[in-house]
């Protein structure tokens, strides 16, 4: 079993690795993490990361491949690993 946490993570802060970090010890679980592509284009059936590349409001200022680089620095050195992944 695996315990699922999904959100845009803009950007992902020490909040989102503390709530991992406690699912992962208190249940044991792994914890797949689902980066929410949060600027959906018409192009490609809905995505475009050229649209992402150079639609940047102010909520989202991170391309989606921005935030999963980030992610994975940020675990690096944790004892679980993150697979990149896109939920669109």
């Amino acid at each position: 079993m695996i315990a699922v946490y999904d959100g845009r993570f803009q950007p992902f802060h020490i909040g989102h690795l503390s709530f991992i970090e406690r699912i992962h010890d208190q249940t044991g679980l792994s914890v797949a993490i689902l980066v929410i592509h949060s600027t959906i284009s018409a192009d490609a059936g809905g995505y475009s990361a050229v649209a992402d590349a150079h639609h940047r409001p102010e909520k989202n200022p991170l391309t989606v491949w921005e935030r999963v680089s980030l992610i994975n620095q940020a675990i690096a050195h944790e004892k679980f690993s993150f697979v990149s992944g896109v939920l669109a």
